[in-house]
């Protein structure tokens, strides 16, 4: 039985009050779940999150600086890397 049809199936059960309430707390909770799921996981949070704490990059010549996730060049003054989209941290 998938989430969606348990929701069907509770939603539309004529029951007794308190397995009523039961299962409109339940239905809320896999209603909850499926947001969370079209987010993404928590692995997948967690490393968007890392990404948006800037890196101070090594800098290589001039204006220009290696990004330490991908290695692709940033101009100094970027804040992202236009590669793999990891904040810089341009702070001198």
């Amino acid at each position: 039985m998938t989430e969606n049809e348990a929701i069907r199936i509770l939603e539309d059960t004529t029951l007794c009050i308190p397995l009523g309430q039961a299962a409109f707390v339940g239905i809320e909770a896999i209603k909850k779940i499926q947001q969370y799921r079209a987010i993404g996981t928590a692995e997948e949070c967690l490393e968007a999150r890392k990404k948006q704490r800037g890196k101070k990059p090594k800098f290589i010549n001039g204006g220009i600086s290696v990004c330490l996730i991908c290695g692709a060049k940033v101009l100094r003054y970027y804040n992202f890397c236009k590669d793999c989209r990891q904040a810089i941290d341009v702070g001198e």
